[in-house]
């Protein structure tokens, strides 16, 4: 059963490029990436800054339009080459946290939503 009463922390985290995403803290931690041009690297930059967190990360990709094929194909290439856990929608980012850290109850690499 999943608690819905843990509390999370979320803030915005600015690149050195200007870009700004927000990141969620709880046991889990989440980088919300815009889902267009430059992703990966924001995403990859965000995980290496986090060092040992990143493999319990969740990256939500916001504004994610599946009609859009540059996000279809960051969301595979985060999920497929790069083993990220990745949403797009808030809901399924929402479960995420919640369930909290690792497999198995993690969804796995893509989750539901947008597909």
């Amino acid at each position: 059963m999943v608690d819905r009463r843990r509390r999370v922390r979320a803030f915005p985290v600015k690149l050195p490029s200007g870009a700004r995403y927000w990141t969620v803290l709880d046991d889990d931690l989440a980088v919300v990436a815009d889902a267009g041009l430059g992703t990966i690297n924001a995403v990859r930059t965000s995980l290496d800054a986090l060092g040992a967190l990143a493999a319990r990360t969740i990256v939500h990709l916001n504004r994610y339009d599946d009609a859009e094929d540059l996000h279809r194909r960051n969301r595979t290439w985060l999920a497929e080459r790069d083993g990220s856990t990745t949403t797009v929608d808030v809901g399924a980012l929402a479960d995420a946290v919640a369930q909290g850290p690792g497999p198995p109850e993690r969804p796995g690499p893509v989750s539901p939503g947008g597909s």
